[in-house]
């Protein structure tokens, strides 16, 4: 018999009065809660009713026992209000991981996010790891690319990352603006360091440009849109971030585009938080 259970039936005898009106409340039998009282009064060691003919009536160690039992009720009462506000309102800390480009796509909706949930901070984290969701320190992960397959892990597609090649207009104005591919033997350029498949434009790099042409190399978008906003070379740069003085090159044959993904863990999925701002991330702006 569980403790828990028999302080329950015990104080559900003493609102009620009678075994009969608490067998009723609690649609269990009379011989359950008379077994229920037992052992309650062994445990505590005193009895809590005066049995008679009528009811039950409390004892002085029954009224303490109620009073007790009363207070514990509105603890559990407030702990389920408390619980309640908190499914409702989304607060604490939502720690957002992803590639540092996909921040600046997706700012107005995390913006929207921290309007609409002022008492949740959201952290950002700039990565190009794939930090690992299973110990729910990030709760969210965007990233680009296939849609991961890894188990417990829950992709939703936010829509498509386009890419173009871009010179600022003075670089055009001192070393011509490209009117074919067959052109860009004659420019400099600035490239990613390395080959990475995760970057769709890599391979088109390392096939098209020679290390001669080669005039700088940044691993990061926002590096590399300073560096073509200085004239230094052309670059990559998604089609969002192009600035008034920044020139599209070629843009029907210098193309690339790539799936861009909110990944959540399926223990988070559900969440208030986690729901509200992929609802934000789905209804971005930019895309």
């Amino acid at each position: 018999m569980k403790t828990w259970q028999a302080l329950h039936t015990a104080f559900v005898v003493a609102e009620a009065g009678t075994i009969s009106r608490a067998a009723t409340r609690l649609n269990c039998q009379r011989s359950t809660i008379i077994r229920h009282i037992d052992v309650i009064e062994t445990w505590l060691g005193n009895k809590l009713f005066i049995r008679h003919a009528k009811g039950y009536d409390l004892t002085e160690a029954g009224h303490q026992f109620t009073q007790s039992m009363k207070v514990v009720e509105q603890q559990i009462l407030s702990l389920r209000s408390q619980l309640s506000f908190q499914a409702e309102t989304v607060s604490g800390t939502l720690v957002i991981s992803g590639l540092e480009p996909l921040f600046g796509l997706f700012a107005p909706a995390i913006a929207r996010f921290a309007d609409d949930n002022p008492l949740c901070r959201v952290e950002i984290q700039s990565s190009t790891a794939f930090e690992p969701l299973e110990k729910g320190q990030v709760q969210i992960a965007l990233r680009t690319g296939k849609k991961t397959d890894v188990l417990d892990y829950v992709p939703v597609n936010l829509g498509t990352l386009r890419f173009g090649i871009f010179g600022h207009e003075t670089y055009m104005a001192k070393y011509g603006t490209p009117e074919s591919t067959a052109d860009l033997v004659q420019h400099r350029f600035i490239c990613p360091p390395i080959h990475n498949p995760r970057i769709p434009f890599s391979t088109w790099f390392d096939e098209n440009v020679s290390p001669a042409q080669v005039a700088a190399t940044s691993s990061h978008a926002y590096s590399t849109i300073e560096l073509i906003s200085e004239g230094i070379g052309l670059g990559v740069a998604p089609l969002f971030k192009q600035t008034e003085h920044m020139v599209r090159i070629l843009p029907m044959e210098l193309n690339w585009e790539t799936n861009v993904w909110a990944v959540s863990h399926l223990s988070l999925y559900q969440t208030p938080k986690v729901q509200k701002i992929i609802e934000c991330l789905k209804n971005n702006p930019q895309f």
